[in-house]
């Protein structure tokens, strides 16, 4: 489960790393199933389309299924995570990302750690996502695409655009207009550079990519679905040191080690990523959430 030195150098590089067949199918069906459910959690944490209408994403997706607690805590997460970020990680946040047939929309070009350096004080990009594929990602219905190399760059100038809501603050995080994208003009100069790269898979990869990589998606043109669970981890050393000020599903309050569990998903303890059950979880968070 650990990385290979290729693997290490690899991810320094290009700042993503692809792992084919990490889980099995029986894990991806009951990944599948536990999705529904998810998309059917609290509107607070449900990202829709720019029609209102269609899911795109539900955040803090650890609290809620009992099996995507366990795949927040999986070595086959947590172990490349630590090697590949030279140090003991916690949970920063987690999210399902969904493009329906046909209707699935587009994500603009961006950084993640664009959000979490301007929003939350992030000290270093010493941080990663892991995106759990839970369909065969292919280049017509929508997979994420990179722009190799553009992580050493560092943050890339952006101009942060305003909320898409009036008075809410939370949609330039949570809807499909991000409030931090890279210009097209970044986007050409990195590409002349890097080139662009889809990192296509069968459900059950794997990708790591650093938080500085460059990244979008189109829209998903074919009748297949195109699901990824996402959990992005930070290091340790690297937790912000000024109180959140952001809800628990955008930036994660527990900053103890994640410590990795092993075997199948299937019939492990339900227990959250940072030691308490999820359900519990999320009830301390939403409570914390609505006293701030």
């Amino acid at each position: 489960m650990r990385e290979t030195e290729n693997e290490r150098t690899t991810f320094a590089e290009q700042g993503f790393l692809l792992r084919h067949g990490q889980f099995s199918a029986a894990e991806i069906e009951e990944l599948r199933e536990g999705a529904k459910e998810l998309l059917s959690g609290s509107e607070e944490r449900l990202v829709r389309e720019r029609d209102g209408v269609t899911l795109r994403s539900a955040y803090g997706i650890h609290s809620d299924e009992a099996v995507f607690s366990r795949l927040a805590r999986s070595a086959r997460l947590v172990e490349p995570t630590r090697g590949l970020l030279g140090g003991e990680v916690y949970l920063y946040q987690s999210k399902l990302n969904v493009k329906r047939p046909f209707v699935g929309d587009r994500w603009e070009w961006h950084q993640d750690y664009a959000f979490w350096r301007a929003e939350d004080a992030m000290l270093a990009p010493q941080v990663l996502t892991a995106a759990v594929y839970l369909d065969d990602l292919d280049e017509f219905n929508g997979p994420l695409v990179v722009i190799p190399g553009s992580h050493r760059q560092g943050l890339v100038e952006c101009s942060p655009r305003a909320s898409s809501v009036e008075g809410d603050e939370l949609s330039g995080y949570t809807s499909a207009s991000l409030k931090h994208t890279v210009s097209r003009e970044q986007v050409a100069r990195l590409v002349g550079r890097g080139g662009l790269v889809a990192p296509k898979g069968r459900a059950g990869a794997v990708l790591f990519f650093s938080g500085c990589l460059v990244h979008a998606s189109g829209v998903n043109l074919s009748p297949s679905p195109r699901s990824l669970a996402l959990y992005t981890y930070n290091r340790v050393d690297n937790a912000p040191a000024r109180a959140p000020r952001r809800p628990w599903f955008l930036q994660g309050r527990d900053v103890s080690p994640v410590e990795p569990v092993y075997g199948p998903l299937t019939g492990a303890e339900d227990r959250g990523a940072g030691g308490a059950r999820p359900v519990e979880v999320g009830r301390e968070r939403e409570r914390e959430h609505r006293g701030s």
